[in-house]
């Protein structure tokens, strides 16, 4: 088997494209935690009193809510990623893969389903103390 044909097969079944994406998608997401994490320990640094009233007043700015909520999606999708690699590596079964990575995915859409709700219900003042 020559190269050039393995190379076909390769961008004949979209591999390349699959693994592009994934790619990309792992890069950009690293980028946005890297600027919302820098932003998020800097907030962190420049507060006076951790108590909880403080805190929650820090939350319901409404632009430190829009970009926890962006942090928490983007740390939550980039293990998602993550994961997906390391289960797709080292799961040699194909049956016990797929279950691995469903379980991935239910488990990361779960916690971003926990992350809003809670933002949310912090915004709402459903938790005042």
């Amino acid at each position: 088997m020559n190269y050039k044909s393995l190379i076909s097969i390769l961008f004949n079944n979209n591999l390349v494209k699959g693994a592009s994406a994934h790619w990309l998608s792992q890069r950009l997401t690293a980028l946005c935690l890297i600027f919302f994490g820098s932003w998020f320990i800097v907030s962190l640094v420049m507060m006076d009193n951790f108590q909880f009233f403080y805190i929650r007043d820090w939350i319901l700015r409404p632009l430190n809510s829009i970009i926890l909520v962006l942090f928490g999606l983007s740390l939550t999708y980039h293990s998602s990623l993550g994961l997906d690699v390391i289960i797709e590596d080292y799961m040699h079964q194909p049956s016990q893969r797929k279950l691995c990575l469903n379980l991935n995915k239910k488990i990361h859409l779960i916690l971003s389903f926990i992350l809003i709700f809670s933002l949310v219900a912090v915004n709402l003042e459903l938790f005042n103390g």
